[in-house]
C-alpha cells in the first residue's frame, strides 16, 4: 500500500479528469516558471516591435503587429500579474482562485504571438 497521494485518471465520456488534491510544491514551481517566462516574453514583444519597424517599415501591416504585439505584452503582464498574486497566496499557506487563470491568459498570450508571427511572415514574402 501506497502512502504517496498519486494523481489517478478517470475517464468521463471523452474527457480524462485527474482525481486528486493539488502538489503545493509543483503548482508553486509551476507559477514560479509561468511568472518568469511571461516576463520574458515582455521583453520579446518590445523587442519584436522594433524589429516589425525596421523590416516593414511604410506598410499597413506594421502597424497592425505592433498594436497586436503591445496587446501580446499587456496579457503577458496580466499572467505576470496572476502569477504574484498566487504565489502570494502560497507564502500566506491560501489556495488562490486565480490559480486556474494562470495557464489559460498564458497561452491566450503564447496563442497571439504565433498569430503575429504568421502575419509577420506573411507580410514580408
Amino acid at each position: 500500500m501506497s502512502t504517496t497521494t498519486e494523481p489517478t485518471p478517470s475517464t468521463v465520456g471523452s474527457s480524462v479528469k485527474l482525481n486528486a488534491t493539488r502538489d503545493p510544491d509543483r503548482s508553486f514551481t509551476h507559477t514560479i516558471t509561468v511568472f518568469s517566462v511571461s516576463a520574458g516574453m515582455i521583453g520579446v514583444c518590445l523587442t519584436a516591435i522594433g524589429l516589425v519597424q525596421l523590416v516593414v517599415k511604410g506598410r499597413s501591416t506594421a502597424t497592425i503587429c505592433d498594436d497586436l504585439l503591445v496587446l501580446d505584452a499587456a496579457i503577458f503582464g496580466v499572467a505576470c500579474l496572476i502569477c504574484y498574486l498566487v504565489m502570494q497566496g502560497y507564502l500566506h499557506n491560501k489556495f488562490s482562485p486565480l490559480e486556474d487563470w494562470v495557464d489559460r491568459v498564458f497561452l491566450l498570450g503564447l496563442a497571439l504571438m504565433v498569430f503575429v508571427c504568421g502575419i509577420f511572415a506573411w507580410s514580408i514574402f
